[in-house]
């Protein structure tokens, strides 16, 4: 856990960008208002007297987006949330903690504050610096003032980051010497002074939001062709494939800069966000210790202000002479790698005997690596190691390398030129590469050879697997001349995994028909004397059940030890650990000696249970390489190393005795919070089930802070909403803890998980109804959890936004054409949203693959089923010309082996080329309605007596809508909520005295045709591969933009909303805590403790109301009683990113190093886990 600083600073309430007012920041009780301005108004809040508010008449332009009128004008103001005294009633301050008083040099004493007289210039600076550590290396401490001048000179909006410290420095100051509340309020006053006459300008002078810059224009150009169906094919975006084009690399540099300048008045929240995600990680954090044959202790651990890892190691657990063997950012910016436009360290394995470790490293994001080897032999002149790199480098591997048992050969997979991984070579360490020996083959190009060792470090397996089959091989890992053995071979539909134990290999499969799966041991085969292998008759003649396939129960993953089964499982949504009881030790080596040793008894066996309603459980730790270093140094023992996580529940590293049922936590990640600490007891987690069209029930997990669920208050409001979901592959999309979540739920966010089908959370017939000609399933599902958790109260579909990253992108794009007026925001990053043109293009790497997945459109069946989801084939011009789709955010990468960059290029693209085509369309329409009208009006004709007039029908449509009158499912909840369609309807008559030149059209009003709030459409490409920017900090500059978005067009707080009725003392004592729970009551052996009370003491629970109150229509009130605190609740281009390209994240915020990378997701489907 990190020690964190246990001051906790409240920076006042902020809704909407604009500046707050209220109280001394930090103190208990305050009331801490905030200024809203809210269709034309701006009212001043008060959370103690809600009846008091004073409104002023402010005027907006009334056709622009929310971005620009709310967080812009945060920008007009000098100090957008300087503390602001309203009214001699606001209630008095309690008393902080006793600290000294935090105090400046006597040369700077004119930008703060007077010196304590008794304390001289020196102790006076060592005591500022020790109560005011630096939140993160990268960022300045307030106890240096010339830092802190250079940091804001070189950004001013850094000041953003800086004002909680100097909020805080002010109160403790004033707080602890009394005498100088006069002083500070000198000082203090022309700031609030200046501050508050600006916002009496707003009162009275219109404000004028910055002009939205123009869109990119890529001019479309048609390319047509006949499908294999015989079907014309249009595709106006064909040519943005080409990136060796200059248009298209200028048209991507385009999409770039409109982004950030159309985000460029969200900068400060921006850096706000970052600060709190900073201040909430653990910079250096540590693996557990491993150790290895050598005596060693191995582990990693990450640098304040560094944006990658050092490995090191140590004689003891304890850390004694730690040796730092391997330093990847020292690596990154080496004369090798400090050029290149990405870096990223994958994979990183350990000789046995010790002396070497190997590791590969992309430099394009494609994940195609290059091996590197660092000697920890000691040097010839010295017994200490040098760790120097040796000059051996294999390319074009992929992430499976291991070391024979002698340490002296090289095992390893190698990339085709379609990033498949298609061959495994042995290789004699330190030889020419070109003498490395080619063990296996495979040719066909929908499977791919993956290569690992079994955790008795006895065999190599190779499994050689396509999508829902695979073939597996074993050889020797002692014996280096041995070649692979066909264990299993390929059967059509059957997927088969294996670990070795004693003289049997047990099998996990679904051979047989087993949906869910089932576990069988088999002999370890030997040679017949003609040097044949087993056949697959034989091997399974000889088969003994361990676990029998169970309905309800998917068996995802198993491990081995010498005396035990572990077994991974997942039943209605929920994760399980089996522990399966093999023998002790002497009796499971006595077996193994024996030859004809007595089977096991596989009945006996325990669970481990979990108190949590939705959690995680993990066969792994929080780093790869010490995992992979678990597998082999924790087979001769009883101890399962696992990760366990929840919505609430920081992530925890477990060694669990599987004899003994204890559990010691050997890692727990750390949660600061120096400018909003962690209180787990704030947050609840639920699971709901939300039911489709079909009548499925599907599971939807969710989180949110208590004291902020709007249907809690009087009267109950929709919470802004963050809806996310996978649905592919079988991947689950598993309720884990992120720090960085935090800075949504404290602005009263509801953050949702659709459990849509596609996943296999509910087992394996659930991942099969969400795939190939069933795939539609997955969206009617996730629009279905939209609905239901608008018609509940949890939020409205102006306060919904949604995300999903890869195949979740398609599902972003397909549900967004289905249903574009169920969600206000859409963020969605590598999409797959061009899935006809895409699955037709076998160059394209990864297609044949991917044809078991969504099918090969040849098949006329599948081809229809592709043509109805498509998001990229689908787009309503008509729905994106009136606004009706959604605000959207669409990342992609340039060098993303799995989703082309230029499926999200194209998307958007043509996005934007429908859009104004169609607003011509319905101008043009539009002008001619009129010419018509004038012409009938003249003609004494009315209303309805032209043809096609139906006055007495009864509903009226539009674009095949039913808008009123017995109209379709959706009609009551979307009129609830206010955001139907927007309609033209014409009720103009012709005024007094009004003059009808014919030779004059009629000019339209875009608001009056397309809506008020115009939607943003914006796109960013950059140098990275499937799974973003690596680097700390790097993915934490990317992840305050994307939320700053999200934040921003759903009009949520600025800023995060204080824990109610928190005291200095809880702070403290949730600031120096992980603020996790301990693992004595997440491993219960009876069900979950009791929910923790409700925190909405007040009458009407209108703690932290000011933000909810929104333009959006209310949802109509709660069910009577229903209290949902009752349930079981626990508490782009090819090149390097500049400085100067003009965002506003410097490398002031780190101290070394270029923003490159992805997010350390190198297994394969790995990235199914969401980084949100």
């Amino acid at each position: 856990m990190s020690n964190v600083e246990s001051e906790h600073i409240e920076w006042p309430s902020v809704a909407n960008g604009v500046g707050a007012s209220g109280s001394l920041p930090g103190t208990p009780g305050a009331a801490a208002a905030a200024i809203a301005h809210r269709q034309g108004t701006a009212e001043v809040y008060r959370p103690n007297s809600p009846s008091q508010v004073r409104r002023a008449t402010v005027t907006h332009s009334a056709h622009t987006h929310p971005l620009f009128h709310s967080l812009s004008r945060s920008n007009s103001h000098s100090l957008p949330s300087l503390p602001l005294s309203l009214s001699d009633d606001t209630p008095t301050p309690g008393l902080s903690s006793p600290l000294p008083p935090p105090l400046v040099s006597p040369q700077h004493q004119s930008l703060a504050l007077p010196l304590d007289p008794i304390l001289s210039a020196q102790s006076a600076e060592s005591l500022l610096k020790s109560h005011f550590p630096t939140v993160s290396a990268a960022i300045p401490s307030i106890s240096d003032l010339p830092a802190l001048d250079a940091y804001i000179e070189s950004s001013p909006t850094n000041l953003v980051q800086l004002l909680p410290d100097i909020f805080g420095a002010i109160e403790r100051f004033v707080l602890d010497d009394p005498d100088q509340c006069s002083a500070t309020w000198a000082a203090l006053r022309p700031l609030v002074a200046d501050y508050t006459s600006r916002l009496a300008h707003l009162t009275t002078v219109v404000h004028s939001p910055p002009t939205r810059p123009p869109s990119p224009v890529c001019p479309p150009r048609r390319t047509t062709w006949t499908n294999a169906h015989g079907d014309e094919w249009h595709d106006d975006y064909a040519h943005l494939t080409d990136r060796e084009d200059p248009s298209v690399i200028a048209h991507i540099g385009a999409e770039n800069a409109y982004a950030r300048a159309v985000m460029k008045p969200a900068e400060p929240l921006q850096k706000l966000l970052y600060k709190e995600f900073v201040s909430r990680i653990d910079e250096t954090e540590a693996t557990p210790r491993v150790q290895l044959g050598d005596g060693f202790w191995y582990s990693s651990r990450k640098v304040p202000g560094a944006e990658y890892r050092v490995h090191c190691r140590a004689r003891d657990a304890q850390g004694t002479g730690e040796e730092v063997y391997l330093d990847e950012n020292a690596l990154a910016e080496s004369d090798e790698f400090a050029n290149a436009a990405y870096f990223r360290l994958g994979f990183l394995r350990h000789s046995p005997d010790g002396k070497l470790v190997a590791f590969g490293v992309d430099t394009t994001g494609s994940e195609r690596y290059t091996t590197l080897f660092v000697s920890l032999e000691p040097s010839p002149t010295s017994d200490t190691p040098t760790f120097s790199i040796l000059p051996h480098r294999i390319p074009d591997v992929y992430e499976h390398f291991e070391f024979s048992a002698d340490g002296k050969w090289a095992y390893y997979t190698l990339l085709d030129g379609y990033e498949r991984s298609e061959r495994l070579m042995r290789w004699k360490i330190g030889t020419p590469i070109s003498t490395a020996t080619l063990l296996h083959h495979e040719p066909d190009d929908k499977f791919y050879v993956t290569l690992t060792k079994t955790a008795s470090s006895a065999y190599f397996l190779v499994s050689v697997t396509a999508q829902v089959t695979s073939e597996i091989l074993y050889l020797s890992a002692h014996d280096t001349t041995d070649t692979p053995h066909v264990l299993f071979p390929k059967t059509e539909g059957v997927q088969v995994s294996v670990e070795h134990h004693g003289g049997h290999f047990y099998t996990l499969s679904n051979r047989e028909g087993a949906k869910n799966n089932w576990i069988y041991r088999v002999p370890v085969p030997t040679l017949h004397e003609d040097g044949v292998d087993w056949t697959e008759e034989e091997l399974m003649s000889k088969a003994q059940t361990v676990i029998a396939e169970r309905e309800f129960v998917l068996i995802e993953d198993m491990q081995v030890r010498h005396s035990h089964l572990v077994v991974f499982e997942r039943s209605n949504c929920l994760q399980n650990v089996r522990i399966v009881y093999l023998g002790d030790s002497d009796a499971c080596r006595a077996r193994a000696l024996s030859a004809n040793p007595p089977a096991p008894d596989f009945s006996t066996y325990h669970y481990i249970s979990f108190s949590d309603p939705v959690y995680s459980v993990f066969p792994s730790s929080v780093d790869e390489e010490v995992a992979d270093l678990s597998k082999q140094s924790l087979w001769g023992t009883t101890t399962l190393r696992f990760q366990y996580s929840s919505f609430v529940q920081p992530k925890q590293v477990l060694d669990y005795d599987m004899e003994r049922r204890e559990v010691v936590v050997v890692h727990e990640e750390g949660v600061g919070g120096k400018m909003y600490p962690y209180d787990r007891t704030l947050y609840s987690s639920r699971r709901l089930f939300a039911i489709s069209q079909d009548g499925t029930p599907i599971p939807v997990s969710l989180v949110y802070r208590r004291d902020l669920l709007g249907m809690n208050m009087t009267p109950p409001q929709p919470n802004p909403c963050l809806l996310h979901s996978y649905g592919a592959y079988g991947g689950s999309t598993n309720p884990i803890f992120s720090p960085h979540r935090l800075s949504l739920l404290d602005r009263g966010f509801v953050y949702a998980i659709a459990h849509v089908r596609g996943g296999a959370e509910m087992g394996s017939a659930w991942y099969e109804g969400g795939k190939l000609g069933e795939k539609m399933n997955t969206f009617w599902d996730f629009t279905a959890v939209a609905e239901y958790l608008c018609k509940e109260g949890w939020t409205s579909p102006q306060r919904l936004a949604i995300y999903g990253r890869s195949a979740g992108g398609l599902l972003i794009g397909a549900s967004v054409n289905l249903r574009p007026e169920l969600f206000k925001v859409a963020l969605t990053e590598v999409p797959f949203v061009d899935v006809v043109n895409t699955m037709f293009d076998s160059t394209i790497p990864w297609t044949a693959f991917e044809y078991e997945e969504w099918g090969n459109p040849s098949d006329k069946a599948i081809y229809d089923a592709m043509k109805s989801y498509c998001p990229y084939t689908n787009l309503n011009g008509e729905k994106l010309a009136r606004n009706q789709y959604p605000n959207m955010l669409v990342i992609g990468g340039m060098n993303d082996p799995r989703v082309a960059f230029f499926e999200p290029l194209k998307y958007v693209s043509k996005m934007r080329n429908e859009r104004r085509k169609a607003r011509e369309e319905i101008r043009t329409r539009w002008v001619e309605e009129k010419k018509a009208q004038r012409r009938r009006r003249r003609g004494g004709g009315g209303r309805g007596d032209h043809e096609g007039s139906t006055p007495d029908s009864d509903a009226t449509k539009h674009d095949g809508r039913v808008l009123s009158g017995g109209g379709g499912p959706y009609e009551s909840i979307l009129e609830n909520h206010g955001v139907m369609p927007a309609v033209d309807y014409d009720g103009d008559t012709e005024s007094e005295g009004e003059s009808e030149a014919e030779d004059k059209d009629p000019v339209p009003d875009d608001a009056e045709l397309f809506g008020s709030e115009e939607r943003l459409t914006l796109l960013l490409l950059d140098d990275v591969g499937h799974g973003g920017n690596s680097g700390v900090y790097s993915y934490l500059e990317d992840l305050s933009f994307e939320y700053s978005f999200i934040i921003s067009c759903l009009e949520a707080p600025f800023k995060p909303i204080l824990q109610p009725g928190a005291t200095n003392a809880a702070v403290t004592a949730t600031a120096t805590a992980s603020g996790g729970q301990s693992f004595d009551a997440v491993l219960a052996s009876a069900p979950g403790t009791p929910a923790v009370a409700s925190l909405f003491a007040r009458p009407g629970a209108s703690v932290g109301v000011p933000y909810l109150q929104s333009p959006t229509r209310l949802v109509g009130a709660a069910k009577d009683g229903y209290d949902p605190e009752s349930s079981d609740d626990e508490g782009g281009v090819s090149r390097k990113r500049a400085k100067a390209a003009g965002g506003p994240f410097e490398d002031v915020y780190r101290t070394g190093g270029k923003k490159r990378g992805d997010r350390a997701q190198n297994k394969l489907y790995q990235w199914f886990a969401t980084w949100f």
